[in-house]
């Protein structure tokens, strides 16, 4: 039973990851089409970046 709640667990993660995902994708590419350097944060640094933000 603790398998099935660890696999929900895991869905639902991969979701919001998709859903940030969703919402950067169009972002990063028109700023590599109007050619600005685009970097982005480490997987720790955008987590802290989204807790500040309070999201």
């Amino acid at each position: 039973m603790d398998d099935i709640f660890q696999r929900l667990r895991d869905a639902l993660a991969a979701k919001e990851y998709a859903v940030i995902l969703y919402k950067l994708v169009p972002k990063i590419i028109r700023e590599a089409e109007e050619g600005r350097i685009v970097e982005l944060p480490e997987p720790q640094e955008a987590e802290k970046q989204k807790e500040a933000s309070g999201q």
